[in-house]
């Protein structure tokens, strides 16, 4: 018991995480699909899809390989682009925690 314990808290913990983004760009083709990155490292990703019959909320590892699939609403989808452009016109980074994808925080200190 205490070994499958142990391992879902490991397991839980590399799923987890937090970064930061500073770049949000228009997807090609599109109006309301925007990639999110960081220029200076380059371990995750997102893209945040407000314009697909699915609107969804992807966050890629460094393979560019989806470790969160989240699917929203359009208001939910409005609310994280609504935050994430207001973080970055601010001169600030915004925070990406794949916990709590709706977070409020810019930086993620």
């Amino acid at each position: 018991m205490k070994i499958i314990t142990l391992l879902l808290l490991v397991s839980t913990g590399l799923c987890a995480g937090q970064f930061e983004i500073n770049v949000m760009e228009i997807e090609p083709d599109f109006a309301l699909k925007f990639n999110l990155y960081n220029d200076q490292q380059t371990q995750q990703t997102a893209v945040l899809d407000c314009q697909s019959f699915f609107q969804k909320f992807d966050i890629f590892d460094k393979y560019h390989q989806v470790t969160h699939e989240n699917f929203l609403t359009i208001s939910e989808c409005y609310k994280i682009y609504e935050n994430t452009v207001n973080c970055l016109e601010a001169g600030h980074v915004k925070c990406i925690d794949s916990s709590d994808i709706f977070n409020n925080k810019c930086s993620c200190d």
